[in-house]
């Protein structure tokens, strides 16, 4: 959700602030923010149970949000121009799909896990790119579900709330998502990488070397998960470790014993050529 004519100088926290005041003529009382994030290793390995090692990077998104006294949501997205309102009472997914599946979908879970809820006014801003593969998505769910629950004195461990984003991702929004993006977003970790361990949500801050930089190029060709071929892929990828059988175990562990050979003449028995080339 990043917005090329910014103002220079201005982050997406003071953005957020400026907006909200402009938007509902008074400071905001609570500013959430959430990273995008890059991944080191581990490619479709997170919703195939293995393991994976992304890093936060210095881009985010800020939602600068006060609460309600009925049960309204109201957001202005600055960066698209747009807005959206709904009840906590009865949430619908919008068919057009955008933005705004993210919010509500995390309103969704929170009205399902039956917390108590009061509706909010928010605007979200953001530095990070859309679809460049930085997992806005995620920030955004993650930003708005920390601001929505910290006005109703909600609390919830970073876990946790990455466990909600990812179901609002996988049953609202209808991308069926590891947990890794919501992961990164709650966990990340200043000059530190997160090596996450998909089966069973085991984790490790491991610190990057001093003057190590990561340069993430821009390619310009969008890319969102919701619009793509992604849950094809998941499927595929279940598929293929299906006919597998036992070696599914090895895979999703990423176990040093099983060489590269081996695991060609497991998957060249698969009776599902058609999987072959892109699950793996």
């Amino acid at each position: 959700m990043a917005n090329k004519g910014q103002p220079r100088g201005m982050d997406a926290r003071e953005r957020a602030i400026a907006k909200f005041r402009k938007a509902f003529g008074a400071m905001p009382e609570s500013i959430a923010i959430a990273p995008g994030r890059v991944n080191l290793i581990g490619e479709h390995t997170d919703y195939n149970d293995g393991f994976v090692m992304p890093i936060a990077i210095d881009r985010v998104l800020a939602v600068a949000a006060r609460r309600r006294d009925d049960r309204i949501v109201r957001i202005v997205a600055v960066d698209f121009n747009e807005t959206d309102e709904f009840s906590l009472d009865a949430i619908e997914r919008d068919e057009k799909g955008g933005w705004r599946n993210y919010p509500r979908g995390v309103a969704w879970v929170a009205t399902q896990m039956r917390l108590p809820l009061q509706g909010i006014e928010a605007v979200i801003t953001s530095d990070i790119p859309i679809g460049a593969g930085l997992s806005s998505s995620a920030a955004l769910e993650v930003a708005f579900a920390m601001a929505l629950l910290k006005l109703n004195a909600v609390r919830a461990e970073p876990m946790v709330l990455a466990l909600w984003c990812q179901r609002a991702e996988n049953e609202f929004v209808g991308v069926r998502c590891g947990i890794m993006d919501q992961m990164a977003a709650t966990l990340g970790k200043r000059q530190h990488a997160l090596l996450l361990d998909c089966r069973d949500l085991s984790y490790e801050h491991v610190p990057l070397p001093e003057g190590i930089a990561f340069v993430v190029a821009d390619t310009g060709k969008p890319r969102t998960l919701a619009a793509s071929e992604y849950n094809r892929r998941r499927q595929d990828a279940r598929k293929r470790c299906g006919c597998c059988g036992r070696c599914w175990d090895a895979l999703s562990k990423v176990c040093g014993m099983w060489t590269a050979m081996r695991w060609k003449r497991c998957l060249s028995n698969c009776p599902i050529p058609s999987v072959g080339g892109r699950a793996m």
